[in-house]
């Protein structure tokens, strides 16, 4: 496969990339870090409203996006 037919936004190699560039250099403001805590608790939502985990879960979930931070 080509990979320069695909673009970078649709190319798990480079969205991998850019998420451990931003993790390495610790940015706070980076997009793709926050477009991932929103889908976290986005599917965190839709799980529990589902009945596929507890809403004590979902909290736990939505705490640790909330509260996440770059260090070990």
């Amino acid at each position: 496969m080509r990979t320069d037919l695909v673009p970078p936004s649709s190319n798990p190699a480079d969205i991998y990339r850019e998420l451990q560039r931003d993790v390495q250099g610790m940015d706070s403001h980076s997009a793709k870090i926050a477009a991932q805590k929103v889908m976290f608790t986005s599917l965190a939502i839709e799980w529990e409203q589902r009945g596929e985990i507890s809403s004590t879960h979902r909290d736990e979930i939505i705490y640790l996006v909330t509260h996440a931070s770059f260090d070990l």
